[in-house]
C-alpha cells in the first residue's frame, strides 16, 4: 500500500527489535516519509533532541525540512557494571 501521509520515522542504529533496514524498506511506500537514524540509540531513545524533532514534525505537518543535526550530539548511555551501595 502506498501512502502520501507525512511520516517521521526515528530509528535507533542499534535497535535489534526493529532494525533501521525495516524502516528503510517501509519508506519505499511512504511518499512523504523520512527516516532519521539515531547513531547510538537502540529501541528506546527519549532524548530532548528526539522530543524536539517530534514536536517540530507535528507543528510543520511534514518531516521534509526538519533539522535533525541534533542526533549527532546524542551520547551513548553509560554502561553500568555494578550498582553503588548506599553508605
Amino acid at each position: 500500500m502506498v501512502s502520501d501521509v507525512p511520516v517521521l520515522m526515528l530509528s535507533g542504529e542499534l535497535d535489534a527489535a526493529t532494525p533501521p533496514k525495516l524502516g528503510a524498506d517501509a519508506l519505499r511506500t511512504l511518499k512523504n516519509g523520512r527516516q532519521i537514524l539515531i547513531p547510538v540509540a537502540s529501541h528506546g531513545y527519549g532524548q530532548p533532541c528526539t522530543h524536539r524533532l517530534v514536536t517540530a514534525f507535528i507543528a510543520a505537518g511534514s518531516a521534509r525540512d526538519l533539522d535533525a543535526s541534533c542526533v549527532r550530539e546524542i551520547k551513548r548511555p553509560v554502561f553500568v557494571t555494578a550498582l553503588m551501595r548506599p553508605r
